[in-house]
């Protein structure tokens, strides 16, 4: 098997048409932004590593998110994630958190131009997540998707949790515990997401 690096920024890693299909075989969703200490886990890492170079760049510097694995033809754009799923799904469950925070912006006071701007945001952010098909109707298809698991859809929770949706109270019954945390991780992780987005960036719930 030949392996062929290559170095791609965020909007390319997410770019038109291209699928990520993560294999059963992989461990479940493990990241969390509440863990032993709220200072010491992954999530919280990368969001202070991503703010960080926000706040610090300088011209065209470039920040290393870290290296991914990946099996499939280039030119289909569909690939097997061999390594790498933690990351990936961490940062479209960032996307995800930036445009449930748009959405539930009050827009009451907007001038016309500043809601253009938010709206605009608001696509970008929906075709980093979505590939869109047409088949009659427009139909959405996410590009970080999770096969299926014997006896439970890992992808259908983070299919809850990429709209915007809340932390399912029924329909559960048979899932294990481990099934439960995994799944809640989505939503956690998320909310977290959007608790600094709304820190870092809003004033009194407004731009």
């Amino acid at each position: 098997m030949q392996f062929t690096p290559e170095q791609k920024v965020l909007t390319d890693l997410f770019g038109d048409g291209i699928l990520y299909n993560i294999p059963s075989y992989q461990r479940p969703y493990s990241w969390s932004a509440r863990g032993k200490s709220d200072k010491d886990n992954q999530v919280n890492t990368m969001w202070q590593d991503l703010i960080d170079h926000f706040d610090n760049q300088r011209g065209d510097e470039i920040y290393f998110m870290g290296s991914m694995v990946l099996v499939g033809d280039p030119s289909d754009r569909v690939f097997e994630v061999v390594d790498g799923q933690q990351r990936l799904t961490t940062l479209a469950l960032l996307f995800v958190a930036i445009r449930c925070m748009l959405e539930a912006l009050d827009r009451n006071d907007m001038a016309e131009e500043e809601q253009n701007y938010v709206n605009s945001v608001a696509q970008e952010v929906e075709r980093l997540l979505y590939n869109t098909k047409r088949r009659g109707a427009t139909i959405k298809e996410k590009k970080v998707k999770i096969s299926n698991t014997v006896g439970f859809d890992y992808d259908d929770m983070l299919g809850i949790a990429f709209e915007c949706g809340s932390f399912p109270t029924d329909g559960l019954q048979d899932a294990t515990e481990e099934q439960r945390q995994v799944s809640r991780r989505y939503f956690d992780n998320r909310r977290f997401f959007e608790e600094k987005l709304r820190e870092r960036f809003l004033e009194e719930g407004k731009l």
